[in-house]
């Protein structure tokens, strides 16, 4: 391993597994958390035994409880999370292991599939904080999936200026030690069909081709197979497609930002408002402080509400076109222009652009079942648009602008047995 990829990862090379490298938070780091949980539990053993030398004094009781709750399980959770979180590299893909569940993904064919996911603070001198994270583009450029124990950052100043330099060489250091190892697949060519993709194809269509319509997007079995959730009569086949399904791991990674800790706020303010108004007894000081203590919780909710709205938006399939928030785009001139992108349905623009919809792909099941959910999704589409004389194949294959996403498409048509004929 090079320099750039000393402290923060490992090298596993036996096992059934085969070789491996894992990234995690650097040494100095987990010592500093360790030597916090030290400290804490230090603090809770002296309340602790305040508490036990005697029983009737409520106010170390208090204290212990305070200290247990609002400090140890804080820091102890920290800490797991500090030694949970990791990603593990290897020929079988990324896998992200979190603090309660793990989520695997393939190598991207393009170094691009790859990012920096950076946070900045600024202040009144510049940048007082930054920290960057190693992320995985999700189909489309600014749609990052954080890699766990990816954590490059400086804080006021000190080795601020060195931390996004760090991630940017430590990106391609990684990239690097895959490629050597030839764990990135990048010729289209080098793929075949993918049994499970073009069996999702399949059951989409038929269950399209025979009401004209499926209601809703075919469900995923617990063995892994696909199959239509209902056939759309006669009398439904113009009902329009809807996919709703939110953005959940947006809207997580943004609650861990900022959202959870506008949520508290608000939560407290709101709260302490209540305090306020029930023992206000008629004064007008204390409803006046009432109603400003109300406003700062409502502005905090609000402000969380409109930032989380955007993770909620949908994909609505009719004859007019497909609309995706407002903005409603026409029906693509092929079949060719409907294809997945990481777990969604990605649109093709007539001038190259990539339209990912929005509420497609679910939400439930790993990344294979997504997959599969979303191939069936853009059959599902395109069938209804034919069914119901919006949708003709013309044979035209409008190419992507964004060449690494070209190269991703091609990979996804090869997998899905939708790619062009080369004659």
């Amino acid at each position: 391993m090079g320099v750039v990829l000393r402290g923060w990862t490992t090298l596993v090379e036996g096992g059934p597994r085969g070789p491996r490298l894992v990234l995690h938070r650097s040494v100095v780091s987990r010592a500093t958390a360790l030597v916090a949980l030290a400290l804490v539990a230090a603090l809770l053993s002296y309340t602790g035994l305040e508490a036990l030398a005697d029983p009737l004094d409520r106010d170390a009781r208090v204290s212990f409880a305070l200290c247990a709750v609002f400090l140890g399980t804080p820091v102890a959770l920290w800490v797991i999370n500090m030694f949970r979180r990791r990603t593990v590299l290897s020929e079988r893909g990324i896998e992200m292991r979190r603090l309660v569940w793990t989520a695997r993904r393939p190598w991207p064919a393009a170094r691009s599939g790859l990012d920096i996911s950076g946070r900045v603070i600024s202040g009144q001198h510049g940048n007082e904080i930054e920290r960057y994270r190693l992320a995985l583009v999700d189909g489309m450029p600014g749609d990052l999936i954080r890699l766990p124990g990816c954590v490059f950052d400086g804080t006021f100043r000190w080795n601020s200026e060195k931390s996004r330099d760090k991630a940017n060489a430590a990106l391609r250091g990684v990239w690097a030690f895959a490629a050597r190892r030839g764990w990135i697949v990048s010729d289209p060519a080098a793929y075949s069909e993918d049994p499970r993709l073009v069996e999702a194809r399949a059951r989409a269509a038929g269950a399209g081709g025979a009401g004209g319509a499926v209601g809703t997007a075919g469900t995923i079995r617990p063995g892994g197979t696909i199959g239509a959730s209902r056939l759309a009569g006669a009398g439904t086949a113009g009902r329009p497609l809807v996919y709703r399904a939110p953005a959940w791991r947006r809207m997580w990674e943004y609650l861990c930002d900022a959202g959870l800790f506008l949520l508290c706020l608000g939560t407290s303010f709101t709260a302490i408002a209540v305090g306020f108004l029930l023992d206000s007894d008629g004064k007008g000081e204390n409803i006046f402080y009432a109603a400003l203590v109300l406003a700062v919780a409502l502005a905090a909710l609000g402000y969380c509400a409109v930032k989380l709205f955007p993770f909620l938006r949908r994909t609505v399939v009719d004859r007019e076109g497909i609309h995706v928030g407002r903005t409603t785009h026409p029906w693509p001139g092929s079949r060719s222009g409907l294809y997945v992108a990481g777990d969604r349905v990605v649109l093709v623009h007539p001038d190259g652009y990539a339209i990912p919809l929005p509420g497609t792909g679910g939400v439930w099941g790993g990344f294979v079942r997504r997959e599969m959910r979303a191939t069936a999704q853009c059959e599902e589409i395109w069938c209804w648009g034919v069914a119901n004389g919006v949708a003709r194949d013309g044979g035209a294959y409008v190419p992507l602008r964004w060449q690494d996403g070209q190269r991703e498409r091609e990979i996804h048509e090869r997998r899905a047995g939708t790619a062009p004929d080369p004659r």
